[in-house]
């Protein structure tokens, strides 16, 4: 949909991607219980495959749609696309290794925010005018750059609470930290 033109559509896709992996992280806890540990890696790594081509190689590929298409765009689609596999790659490491369990903040940037930021942007390219494409720009390198930051979110009380008992649930087996991805 982006490379044939078609931005409304591709943001819809990108929407639509993000709300399908909010689905996948509702129902992770209980397929866990169902399934043995070598599914479970299997899925967690078909999962992060998913989420690098739709929050990293999508909105790379709406970027260039949207005409952002010199070589210094290029290298930020370069490093954007890095700090996505990154931060896939260290929350499948921490997941396998059970370290991230009763957390209270968020590492760093979701992958899922770019769902956010891009259509929201898309929708006031009108009224920003020419500003569009450098805020466009922008949002590349540092999204990277969040991606792949320390820096804590605390997370709201209700996602800790939800966790907690998932948690529990499970009698003491952690689905992962699909949700700080």
């Amino acid at each position: 949909m982006a490379i044939s033109g078609k931005l409304a559509n591709a943001m819809a896709c990108l929407v639509l991607a993000a709300l399908f992996e909010k689905l996948n992280e509702k129902f992770e806890h209980a397929k866990i219980a169902k399934c043995g540990a070598e599914e479970h890696r299997y899925g967690t790594h078909a999962d992060s495959l998913s989420n690098l081509i739709c929050f990293g190689v999508l909105p790379c590929a709406i970027g260039y749609a949207v005409g952002l298409d010199s070589m210094i765009h290029m290298v930020f689609y370069t490093f954007y696309i890095i700090s996505v596999v990154v931060r896939l790659a260290y929350f499948n490491a921490k997941t396998e290794s059970a370290e991230d369990s009763g957390k209270k903040y968020f590492i760093g940037l979701s992958v899922l925010s770019i769902a956010i930021l891009l259509p929201v942007l898309y929708l006031f390219k009108d009224a920003l005018g020419s500003v569009y494409q450098l805020i466009m720009t922008c949002i590349y390198p540092i999204a990277g750059i969040s991606y792949i930051s320390s820096f804590r979110i605390r997370k709201l009380k209700m996602l800790e609470d939800r966790e907690e008992t998932q948690v529990t649930d499970n009698n003491g087996i952690e689905a992962g930290d699909s949700i700080n991805q």
